[in-house]
């Protein structure tokens, strides 16, 4: 069963309970910047994404749990972007696309994991773990929609793979929770999309031992700050509390989030405006993610 798409004044918060409380399994609401899919089985929520670079946040997670996806190496990550992102070739000989999401109503990204678990690069526990993790981060964006005007489009999925299943309530207080340390950081930092680099060397060794400037340098050089995390291997909130003294100090600065993570909402405080990330200048072009990490050691 699948409704078409309908213009509905809500509040996202109010659609996901609602969802929750039906047989519905594929909820895609959007804005004119961004499309959100949830994904439920039974009241319980088993995957959430949404069109803001699906598969750099995919190759993200993919790569943060490279130690257990030991089969799943870039070759196939590689494989996976190909043949299941919107700017790959659906109709390439062998592409799975059509059936595992055309078909199946399933978003790219779920569909790329859906794909793995059966060519057999993961295992159903670590693709558990991994759409555990990225339905986290989604939800940290989508808990913050505000009501709004939203199109909205509603479907019974037979054929809905399932990985893991989140109690809906629980989850969404673990990830409340995680929102109010993001809040925390505010003024300074106001998005996990924000990027961090050095001010000047010079003004940095006023504060930090030489080796530490030469390593920020080479790591603070237009990533965001999940992606960051990524790198160093550290949850990317972990780290950027980390470098909070020095945004305070105004050692590290911060750019503004890039196209498409410039539309998606910020941690803010209830019922108050979206902050705007603090402007600075583009001394450099930032380098596109994916690439080779600069260096693997934390900070």
């Amino acid at each position: 069963m699948e409704t078409a798409v309908a213009f509905e004044f809500c509040h996202p918060r109010s659609v996901l309970a609602a969802a929750a409380a039906s047989n519905i399994s594929h909820v895609q609401l959007s804005d004119p910047a961004i499309t959100w899919h949830l994904y439920f089985r039974e009241g319980q929520l088993v995957y959430a994404s949404n069109s803001a670079d699906p598969f750099e946040r995919l190759e993200r997670h993919l790569r943060s749990l490279a130690g257990l996806l030991t089969a799943l190496d870039k070759d196939v990550r590689n494989e996976m972007r190909s043949r299941f992102s919107e700017d790959g070739d659906p109709q390439a000989p062998g592409s799975p696309t059509t059936d595992l999401c055309h078909d199946t109503g399933l978003c790219h990204d779920y569909g790329a994991i859906a794909w793995a678990v059966q060519e057999l690069y993961i295992d159903a526990i670590s693709a558990g773990t991994l759409a555990s993790k990225i339905t986290a981060e989604v939800m940290e964006g989508y808990i913050q929609l505000p009501e709004a005007n939203y199109g909205i489009k509603r479907q019974v999925l037979p054929q809905l793979p399932i990985f893991c299943t989140l109690q809906i309530v629980p989850f969404l207080e673990r990830v409340e929770e995680r929102l109010a340390v993001w809040r925390s950081l505010a003024p300074h930092l106001v998005s996990p999309y924000q990027r961090p680099y050095l001010a000047s060397k010079t003004l940095a060794r006023t504060r930090l031992k030489e080796d530490r400037v030469n390593q920020l340098s080479k790591l603070l050089v237009g990533f965001n700050f999940r992606q960051l995390g990524m790198i160093v291997r550290q949850d990317e909130l972990l780290f950027a509390q980390r470098l909070y003294p020095l945004m305070a100090d105004q050692i590290i600065l911060l750019r503004s989030p890039l196209f498409p993570f410039d539309k998606l909402p910020y941690p803010r405080a209830a019922d108050s405006p979206h902050p705007k990330p603090p402007q600075q200048p583009e001394h450099q072009s930032p380098r596109k993610f994916p690439i080779k990490s600069p260096n693997q050691q934390q900070p």
